[in-house]
């Protein structure tokens, strides 16, 4: 004998469930839904944490490089105070010409006595001007 099991369940009585186990699968479904719904609550608490740090940190970081520019402008206003003073210094001995040294003299050229003989004197060249044909 060849039965259809469809038909063998289908013959079966039908039964229902009891008042009890209706209640009980509502609660349960309810306690299953409640993290679901926390859940949401709990990404987008995360994802605003995630914004206010990214936020914090580009801003942290944007004063560190207003500070670091702050300290730059301080030094360059330094050193060009500094090289005013230098020049200041050394304003009587910008017409002296180092040439060179040996163990015991410093040679130097003052070019204001050069410029008071010139119309004495043939003019000076500078020696990048000067052909050498000496071999």
């Amino acid at each position: 004998m060849e039965q259809n099991p469809g038909k063998l369940l289908r013959s079966l009585p039908r039964t229902s469930a009891s008042p009890d186990f209706n209640i009980a699968l509502h609660e349960r479904l309810a306690i299953e839904e409640a993290p679901r719904r926390s859940s949401g609550l709990l990404a987008a608490c995360l994802a605003a944490t995630l914004i206010t740090a990214l936020v914090g940190g580009q801003y942290v970081q944007t004063r560190r490089a207003e500070a670091r520019l702050e300290a730059l402008r301080a030094e360059q206003q330094r050193i060009a105070i500094e090289l005013e003073q230098l020049k200041e210094l050394t304003a009587a001995y910008e017409p002296v010409l180092f040439v060179g040294e040996t163990e015991e003299i410093e040679l130097y050229v003052d070019l204001r006595e050069s410029e008071r003989s010139r119309s004495n004197a043939r003019r000076i060249q500078p020696a990048s001007t000067q052909i050498v044909t000496d071999f």
